[in-house]
């Protein structure tokens, strides 16, 4: 299993991933005997890959380093926004923090399900 893959030192997708189901499976003991076998420093980042396989699956371990996601997007503004633009910017993200809402609700009804 190659655990370092970019230039950049990140760890690879497929190692992430390797790791969560390792975790996930229970065959190799708990996050404190899992982390040193892996050649972790702490048990912080394995936690961190397993949080986010949890809520965003595969997709979820995917190296997001300098991929800049939502509103902050680009270059910082120059010009201030107009109090219509404003209240416009603000609506879609309130329209899109009731949808992540929403998500984490139905993640954790079918959490709750599940047996």
């Amino acid at each position: 299993m190659s655990k370092r893959k970019d230039k950049n030192n990140k760890y690879s997708k497929e190692f992430k991933l390797k790791a969560v189901e390792m975790y996930l499976s229970g065959k190799y003991g708990g996050l404190d005997v899992l982390f040193p076998k892996l050649g972790l420093k702490s048990n912080a980042q394995l936690v961190s890959w397993i949080r986010k396989y949890k809520m965003f699956g595969i997709d979820g371990l995917e190296n997001m380093t300098g991929k800049s996601i939502g509103l902050n997007k680009g270059r910082p503004r120059v010009k201030e926004l107009s109090k219509d633009e404003e209240n416009l910017r603000l609506r879609a993200e309130n329209e899109y923090l009731k949808g992540l809402l929403q998500l984490s609700l139905i993640n954790v009804k079918k959490k709750n399900n599940s047996p």
